[in-house]
């Protein structure tokens, strides 16, 4: 049932990079950031373009790959 509910989101993931922070909508990324806030107001912005199309959202960080 929850890998039913997850389906139904639009992922925005903040990623931790060597060199800042990554953005990705939906596994694609959309920009990188030199700090974690901008990052994550970035992400925002995001889901309030989604949530004024009808498309829920949500905003989770991913590890870092390590490598």
């Amino acid at each position: 049932m929850n890998s039913d509910i997850s389906k139904a989101y639009q992922d925005i993931q903040v990623i931790p990079a060597p060199s800042g922070w990554t953005v990705a909508e939906a596994g694609k990324v959309t920009g990188r950031f030199e700090s974690e806030e901008i990052a994550y107001k970035t992400a925002l912005a995001i889901c309030a373009q989604l949530f004024e199309r009808g498309i829920p959202s949500r905003v989770s960080q991913t590890a870092m790959h390590q490598g």
